[in-house]
């Protein structure tokens, strides 16, 4: 949060304690219900008490492969000792749960790293939802699932893991305000 900012009253509600652990650190974030409208703050992870700031890089900065996959950029890093087997882990699982969970930007500009003495550690996690149903510009809402992904020969070994993780986020998403399409398609994914 900004220095100085104040978030108070029934309408604020703490993520935190609607966040369920899935299996990396994730942005501290907050929700705030403000004249109507719906606001998501996110705690700057890259900063140090309130002036200082701590060296994040983004997978594509950190990593030398250009084929835009997190997992195939996080197993180069890996094989040429830069990332732990457990950051190696904890990337295929964010690609593969991200996939489960329709998160159509899938860039490596979305998983950052903390730059170490010997390699890299995998910064907490942001930007993961579904936008798959994101509104485009066209304005023409989609109003079913999409089709469920299947694993590739790089996620094949954490898919089941990913699976579970992502039928937890489904039925969580399940139990908030929606509109009534996206109630649907929710729904639809939670009983996958």
């Amino acid at each position: 949060m900004q220095p100085g900012l104040q978030i108070a009253g029934p309408s604020a509600i703490k993520t935190a304690e609607n966040r369920f652990d899935l299996f990396i650190d994730s942005a501290q974030t907050e929700l705030l219900d403000m004249d109507g409208l719906r606001c998501l703050i996110v705690a700057r992870f890259d900063r140090v008490g309130e002036t200082g700031r701590r060296q994040v890089m983004t997978l594509a900065a950190a990593s030398a492969n250009t084929d835009g996959s997190w997992t195939g950029s996080a197993a180069d890093m890996y094989r040429s000792s830069e990332l732990s087997a457990d950051g190696l882990h904890q990337i295929t699982l964010l690609d593969a749960f991200a996939a489960l969970i329709a998160n159509t930007d899938r860039h490596q500009y979305n998983v950052s790293l903390f730059p170490e003495d010997n390699g890299y550690r995998v910064a907490p996690a942001y930007d993961q939802l579904p936008m798959a149903y994101a509104p485009p510009a066209s304005g023409n809402l989609r109003n079913s699932a999409i089709h469920q992904p299947h694993a590739s020969v790089n996620t094949l070994e954490v898919w089941g893991e990913a699976y579970s993780l992502a039928r937890r986020f489904w039925r969580r998403a399940a139990e908030q305000r929606l509109s009534d399409s996206m109630a649907a398609i929710v729904r639809e994914h939670a009983s996958r």
